[in-house]
């Protein structure tokens, strides 16, 4: 008899938004949802450089995206909602956004990712996939919004086999500069899974992300990427940091 059972896996998911010190009054430029069905997430990372342009609002520019991609997640394909959604949007509003919707369906996780929000996928504690940052150049990702000729197609798209018990950790840059894979391994192997406490995970790993985005002694991801492209920076990176933890799940 075909076992049909892993058409009802779903996600839990918790998501984690801390806003910058600095944009705290306004709740930061990140974004993200988790649709109704538990099927479709989705992140976003508004660009900050527009906070310098008079009627610039990159907050706006995440959430209307978000909120667009929320309402089209029943077609559960990330290229056909994070494109619709971007059509959706008001062409006059000033400002742009990194993005990534990942959809599951059936036995696999599909992923659009636009600019350097992203997903890394780990089994039994171990990490087996992440998703590559689209970018320009150094600390400047690929990015929807005005004056910006990227489209959603522009991004990556990567098509992952999953398994009941997967732990898939999604973040804006503010997070992935912030924290390395095997750091996420060490807390997904403390933490007890076996309740589906994935809550507890999720708000483990964004207190160290935020602990670390602080500390001028932690030898960051970004600080070596910027190392890397000849510039002197050390510590970690304060920004705006948006995760959302999730469990495969029957």
């Amino acid at each position: 008899m075909l076992n049909l059972s892993f058409r009802f896996y779903h996600l839990k998911s918790i998501g984690i938004s801390i806003p910058h010190p600095s944009k705290a009054s306004f709740g930061g430029e990140d974004s993200f949802f988790i649709s109704k069905n538990n099927k479709v997430i989705g992140i976003a990372d508004g660009v900050g450089g527009w906070a310098n342009i008079p009627g610039g609002n990159s907050a706006k520019y995440s959430r209307d995206l978000m909120k667009y991609s929320d309402e089209l997640s029943y077609l559960n394909d990330p290229i056909q909602i994070l494109e619709k959604a971007y059509q959706k949007m008001d062409k006059a509003l000033k400002g742009s956004t990194t993005a990534m919707i990942l959809c599951l369906n059936d036995t696999k996780a599909d992923i659009l990712n636009v600019g350097d929000s992203g997903c890394s996928i780990f089994r039994n504690g171990k990490a087996l996939f992440s998703t590559i940052p689209t970018v320009y150049g150094f600390n400047f990702p690929y990015q929807l919004g005005m004056n910006s000729k990227t489209l959603p197609r522009d991004g990556t798209f990567d098509s992952f086999p999953i398994e009941l018990g997967d732990i898939i950790i999604s973040g804006t840059d503010g997070v992935w500069d912030n924290i390395w894979e095997s750091s996420i391994e060490e807390e997904i192997k403390k933490t007890n899974l076996l309740n589906n406490k994935i809550s507890h995970l999720g708000k483990e790993i964004s207190n160290i992300v935020k602990r670390n985005s602080h500390d001028i002694n932690f030898k960051s991801p970004f600080a070596v990427e910027a190392r890397n492209h000849g510039y002197n920076y050390n510590g970690g990176k304060p920004d705006d940091i948006t995760l959302i933890a999730s469990i495969v799940v029957h």
